[in-house]
């Protein structure tokens, strides 16, 4: 049947009467859905930035040059002959001329551009990691100094007491020293390398926690949180205790140092008694002991 003025005044309920039921309810649920994704995408999207996981960001070009970001839409517009004036027409009633419009298509480039955001964030954190690990690499490497100066000057001493120094013992124990620091550096690499993982498990955490509260419908308050995140995981592996990693390193010429100490004592010990018993002697007489001169 077509439809024109004839078809409104003979059968107004065709085109009048209202739709009722679900399917309008559905479909409006469906574009709030949509709409729910699409914010919860974008903010996982700022948080994953602020981390320095880039994603490529898109823009569009327009013919002018202009960058925007969102996609342009086709423009409709009412047709014109070639005078100029409206084209007229009626696809329902030739009798009954109606407006007629044409769709006009934007002409645009799309462009896939660099996350300068994230690799801005990503080199930010990357320093942050460097610097952790030169901290601990720094705050070990005096501690095993130390240690290893105690136990050298430790040792030259103990040498010089038993006359050992110059033999084989001096170039064996200074050879044990040598090989304790080394594996001293070792594990001030391995200390160095464990706190920044530290640091990236913990940022990776934070940025999780993050996006759990945007799954579970938080907005600007997940970025904040993403935000505090990358702050406090930085503090609290500037700050975590240090382990003591040379409690077992020069224990070999410690305890020889204290072993010495202690045979240095006994022997004192020893002859101060020789001394005190020497200054008496027994008589000939009725067994009296008297002191001699």
């Amino acid at each position: 049947m077509n439809f024109g003025i004839l078809g409104w005044i003979l059968f107004p309920g065709v085109r009048l009467t209202p739709h009722f039921g679900g399917d309008g309810d559905s479909g409006a649920s469906g574009v709030r859905a949509q709409q729910d994704d699409e914010r919860k995408a974008a903010l996982r999207q700022r948080i994953d930035r602020l981390y320095g996981i880039s994603s490529p960001v898109t823009k569009y070009r327009l013919s002018d040059g202009t960058l925007v970001d969102s996609q342009p839409q086709a423009l409709t517009r009412p047709k014109l002959d070639e005078s100029g004036n409206q084209v007229m027409t009626d696809p329902h009633d030739d009798s009954q001329p109606q407006p007629a419009f044409e769709t006009i298509q934007p002409n645009y480039t799309t462009l896939s551009l660099p996350d300068t955001e994230a690799a801005d964030a990503g080199a930010q954190m990357a320093a942050e990691g460097t610097q952790v690990s030169d901290a601990t690499r720094g705050y070990y490497s005096d501690q095993l100094a130390r240690s290893f100066a105690a136990a050298e000057r430790n040792n030259r001493f103990r040498l010089a007491r038993q006359g050992l120094q110059g033999g084989s013992a001096d170039v064996d124990s200074n050879a044990q020293l040598q090989t304790d620091n080394d594996l001293g550096l070792t594990r001030i690499d391995q200390a160095a390398r464990a706190a920044a993982a530290s640091l990236t498990t913990q940022r990776e955490q934070e940025r999780l926690n993050a996006v759990n509260l945007v799954n579970a419908g938080a907005g600007e308050d997940a970025v904040a949180s993403a935000q505090a995140g990358l702050r406090n995981s930085l503090e609290n592996v500037s700050s975590a205790n240090k382990a003591n990693l040379f409690s077992d390193l020069f224990a070999g010429s410690a305890d020889a140092a204290a072993g010495m100490n202690q045979n240095d004592l006994l022997a004192a010990m020893m002859g101060r008694y020789n001394q005190q018993l020497a200054m008496f002697s027994p008589s000939s007489g009725g067994g009296r002991v008297t002191p001699t001169n």
